[in-house]
């Protein structure tokens, strides 16, 4: 899952375009440059000394953790870059984030009128089900993938 190597990221992914970007990463759309899979990539914008200092890194931890699942979105492996300090993730790449389907089919649609009452229970049991298996691997910390610092 962990690579190691120099900027081993850049040798076996193309990045193709930056697909988003928030205050602590940016996402980029990547090939594979040997099987030819589409994944997403998320460089976060923190730079780390040294191999050892990305190991408390809340999707390290969670990467280590968490087995894999149809409702989370899952990371394949990890690169750390030790010339750049840069770590990034690998995870599937979806078509758009749940965010963007709402705002999508709202937009088409022309108004505002919500989801359905199935709709709604199909999404919130995907959530839960996503949820449970965090707070199974990480019981007494369930606000273990929220980073929170005092300010």
């Amino acid at each position: 899952m962990y690579n190691d190597q120099c900027d081993s990221f850049h040798a076996k992914y193309k990045v193709l375009e930056k697909i988003g970007e928030g205050s602590f990463s940016e996402v980029l759309k990547c090939l594979n440059k040997g099987t030819g899979v589409l994944y997403a990539a998320k460089r976060l914008k923190k730079f780390y000394k040294s191999e050892s200092s990305i190991l408390t890194c809340a999707e390290v931890v969670a990467a280590q953790k968490v087995p894999f699942h149809s409702n989370i979105l899952n990371i394949f492996e990890y690169h750390y870059d030790s010339f750049s300090g840069q770590v990034t993730f690998i995870f599937e790449l979806k078509d758009m984030s749940l965010y963007d389907h709402l705002e999508n089919r709202n937009k088409s649609e022309n108004q505002h009128r919500g989801l359905t009452e199935q709709k709604a229970k199909e999404y919130l049991c995907q959530l839960l089900r996503g949820w449970s298996i965090f707070t199974e691997v990480f019981p007494h910390r369930p606000h273990a993938l929220a980073e929170t610092k005092k300010v």
